[in-house]
């Protein structure tokens, strides 16, 4: 497999799985929907099931043993709004409830046993200009594949880092729209 570039990593059950990114082909990006699996225990890489749509600026969290890619940018260049999860067990992708805004650089983390994404850079709803970075935050509930709106952040981010704490979730860092922001 050719190297990626704009990859994204997570590690779980002693195994990282590398997924998506692009490629430059002739000096046009062309994402991927390539998985790679690191097994830890053998030090040796897999390709395992590949993403039902190639993706490139995507994010990924895990839940309760499952991936999901979320977002990003698809092969027509288009921002993609769709989930999929990835099943270790069964080496199986399958799609869940889609993202409200299509976003590509958002973030995502786990809190409570489901998946919160906020920001991004996308197609937001109502507004004149084609593509804006996005101040909202949805919460995918698993387990009724359900997708809940929740309260905007003051201004919109994306390329930032989502985390859980405790009984908190922190917006690290990315890029910002608001001039008074110290974080772009």
């Amino acid at each position: 497999m050719d190297p990626s570039q704009n990859h994204t990593n997570v590690f779980i059950n002693k195994r990282m799985y590398m997924i998506g990114g692009y490629l430059t082909k002739e000096g046009v990006l062309t994402p991927r929907g390539d998985v790679l699996m690191y097994d830890k225990r053998c030090s040796t890489w897999k390709p395992a099931a590949p993403l039902l749509t190639a993706r490139m600026y995507h994010c990924l969290c895990v839940i309760n043993g499952q991936i999901y890619a979320l977002g990003g940018i698809g092969e027509d260049h288009s921002i993609l709004n769709s989930v999929e999860c990835y099943n270790p067990s069964f080496n199986c992708w399958y799609f869940v409830k889609a993202m409200t805004e299509g976003g590509m650089g958002a973030c995502a983390a786990e809190f409570g046993g489901q998946l919160y994404i906020a920001g991004g850079y996308g197609v937001s709803m109502g507004k004149s200009e084609p593509f804006s970075i996005l101040n909202s935050v949805e919460c995918f509930h698993p387990h009724s594949n359900k997708l809940t709106p929740k309260l905007n952040m003051r201004y919109g981010r994306c390329y930032a880092s989502l985390v859980s704490v405790d009984q908190s979730l922190y917006l690290c860092g990315g890029y910002a729209i608001n001039p008074r922001s110290h974080d772009h």
